[in-house]
């Protein structure tokens, strides 16, 4: 085992000495696209006065394609309940208040009268001159394409979610809504309570943006787990504090940590063979309390992450069990890392997160094994080099015209990724919508043109819900997507009981 390590580092760095020579080679290239872009965006500001910027970035990467088409881009869909009955014309009320009549709240969220659009090869924000709050905020009204019984239950809205997924949006109108339902059967209290479905473009913003939007709107101040690491007085908090000597060290290694996080797109394994459709389902495990999360991660030493892995990739191997599917050995998974945690998000609508692809392994006995190379795959993304070898990558990405990027990308995500996981943390207090108690909440990131499968979670109360969106090709099996959230609450508890 150690001899074959050696070999892949050797192997890697030979690579990583070939990337760096390339990447000199591609200076010229990457130089000209930065003219021929910076060149656009003159001919914009002259004929397009529509167009209030390039995208740029991590929005660049999200938004390579236009969303008024069905399954066309990433939507996130958030599903709050509250007990109590909440109207639109009360939230549309609070949005009157807390933005339009705030110049400075205006400005910082200007892009919820924004949508996106492409001018010679690039995408650019778009600004909407025929902006309506009753288009966003408003009561669902989906009811021909996407029934909903009167009254409706929890069980109705999850599998509404599975269609808003991949549903288009209005062109020229930002893609963005709030989405109103009353009347929603409570089956635990008894009585009816709201669901708020707040979905949108993930072009837009991220996780932390969703809630600090929404927090403005009702007046909330949602906290997050964890301690805000380097924070100092004077710094921005939520930023990783590094030496000097540390960054030369760490620059000098991105060549190779870049390669690295390329090895698992080269070399992994797939889930399923052949094209994806645009049958997708959004499949919700029960509640689950954080402490069963932390208590595996404690007794085994490791990251609160690496525990959900540890139950995602085994939930995984008995969902390929289920549906008669050989169990591959090692799946190639894209790690969502947030920038800064919630006390350092920059705030306003931004997307501050990369992606590093990483290979886990799929199922090892006994648990205490299986968890702690889990954790040492995932220590070897979170160093400094890696983050910024993938933020290089995607700004160098961004100078380029669309088509180019798009072709990059569905190679790689046609070659050896399977699926996306996104740890989202649950708020550390009670949440209340303008005065109302949330009481459950369902998150949804949708899939994105080749990723058949996106894994998130999110929750409310100190209890977390796993959600998967998963294309109908992944297992070829509506009966086992059905039985994801319930195979993964089954395996929580089984990883428990390793434990004395």
């Amino acid at each position: 085992m150690k001899v074959r390590e050696q070999a892949g580092k050797l192997a890697k760095w030979i690579a990583a000495i070939v990337y760096s020579i390339l990447m000199i080679t591609q200076i010229p290239a990457i130089l000209s696209a930065i003219i021929f872009r910076s060149f656009v965006a003159l001919l914009a500001k002259c004929f397009r006065p529509d167009l209030d910027g390039l995208l740029w970035s991590t929005t660049a990467a999200l938004g390579m394609y236009l969303n008024t088409k069905p399954h066309n881009n990433c939507n996130i869909i958030c599903a709050w309940f509250l007990r109590g009955e909440l109207t639109p014309q009360r939230v549309r009320q609070l949005f009157m208040e807390r933005f339009t009549s705030n110049e400075r709240e205006n400005l910082k969220y200007k892009k919820l009268r924004q949508s996106y659009t492409f001018f010679l090869g690039y995408g650019f924000w778009k600004r909407n001159t025929d902006f309506g709050i009753s288009n966003h905020i408003r009561e669902y009204d989906y009811r021909e394409e996407m029934e909903l019984p009167e009254p409706c239950n929890v069980e109705n809205i999850t599998e509404v979610l599975s269609e808003l997924e991949g549903k288009e949006w209005r062109e020229n109108q930002s893609p963005w809504e709030l989405l109103i339902v009353n009347g929603v059967l409570d089956s635990k209290r008894g009585g009816t309570q709201t669901c708020l479905m707040f979905r949108c473009d993930h072009t837009l913003m991220d996780g932390y943006s969703i809630y600090g939007f929404i927090d403005t709107l009702f007046g909330n101040k949602t906290t997050f787990p964890g301690k805000t690491p380097g924070k100092t007085p004077g710094k921005t908090p939520g930023k990783m504090k590094v030496s000097i000597a540390e960054k030369l060290r760490e620059f000098i290694m991105i060549p190779y940590a870049t390669v690295s996080s390329l090895v698992p797109i080269v070399l992994g394994k797939k889930i399923y063979n052949g094209k994806l459709s645009n049958d997708v389902r959004c499949v919700f495990s029960p509640t689950i309390p954080v402490d069963r999360i932390k208590r595996i991660a404690r007794f085994y030493n490791v990251s609160y992450k690496a525990g959900v892995y540890l139950c995602i990739q085994r939930t995984l191997a008995k969902a390929m069990i289920d549906a008669k599917i050989p169990i591959v050995e090692n799946l190639s998974a894209c790690s969502i890392e947030p920038i800064s945690n919630g006390m350092g998000h920059p705030g306003g609508l931004v997307n501050e997160f990369y992606t590093v692809p990483t290979l886990l392994p799929t199922f090892i006995e006994p648990v205490s094994r299986h968890v702690r190379q889990i954790e040492k795959r995932l220590s070897e993304i979170k160093s400094w080099n890696v983050g910024l070898g993938s933020k290089y990558l995607t700004h160098a990405g961004a100078c380029f015209p669309v088509f180019l990027r798009r072709f990059f990308f569905d190679i790689c995500t046609r070659y050896g990724l399977s699926y996306t996981v996104s740890i989202f943390p649950c708020p550390t207090q009670p949440e209340y919508f303008d005065g109302f108690e949330v009481t459950k909440f369902l998150p949804v990131l949708g899939t994105y043109r080749f990723l058949g499968m996106i894994i998130l979670t999110g929750g409310t109360n100190h209890e977390i819900v796993f959600s998967f969106c998963v294309n109908s090709m992944i297992f070829q099996s509506e009966e086992t997507t059905r039985k994801l959230g319930d195979l993964i609450y089954d395996e929580i508890n089984e990883v428990l009981k390793t434990i004395p």
